[in-house]
């Protein structure tokens, strides 16, 4: 039978720490992302109750030096559902007691609203282009309409000149 994978160690794997064990870059988001990902299951798993879940979580250490793989790492396929899933059913009142618990719910926050500003971003986008479209189809409708003026404006203008030079 195969031994499970090591969630921790693929995390230590992934990134580049200090000598406090802080965070300073995540080298391989998709190997960061599988390993949050798996000790959250584990987590939910095996923990009997939210605040043991909560404990368990904290104690892997999630002190990150900056943001500033947040948005990437939201864009990792499954973490932003887990995550969201995990904050669910954990004991809130748990990351109050401790400052490492309370690190893990700082970088899941972060992490969802990381997303969620993406999907809206998205959105937006969205719109601009169909806005755009719009007017497009509006210039496209004014330019046939001037077209079929001019083409008009022709058709009078031969048939006076064929009826001038007969």
């Amino acid at each position: 039978m195969p031994s499970p994978p090591d969630f921790y160690g693929m995390l230590q794997h992934a990134v580049k720490q200090d000598a406090h064990q802080v965070i300073l870059a995540v080298l391989q988001h998709p190997l960061f992302a599988q390993a949050v990902i798996g000790l959250c299951n584990t987590a939910a798993a095996f923990s009997s109750t939210p605040a043991d879940c909560a404990r368990y979580l904290g104690s892997i250490g999630w002190t990150f030096a900056d943001q500033a793989d947040f948005p990437l790492l939201a864009n990792q396929k499954g973490l932003y559902d887990t995550l969201s899933a995990t904050l669910d059913v954990l004991n809130h009142k748990a990351a109050t007691d401790s400052t490492a618990i309370n690190l893990f719910f700082v970088f899941a926050d972060a992490i969802i609203k990381a997303k969620n500003n993406c999907h809206e971003l998205q959105h937006q986008c969205k719109a601009s282009v169909k806005q755009c479209r719009k007017c497009q189809d509006c210039d496209i409708k004014m330019l046939a309409s001037h077209l079929d003026l001019l083409t008009h404006c022709f058709d009078t203008l031969n048939l006076l000149l064929s009826i001038r030079f007969r």
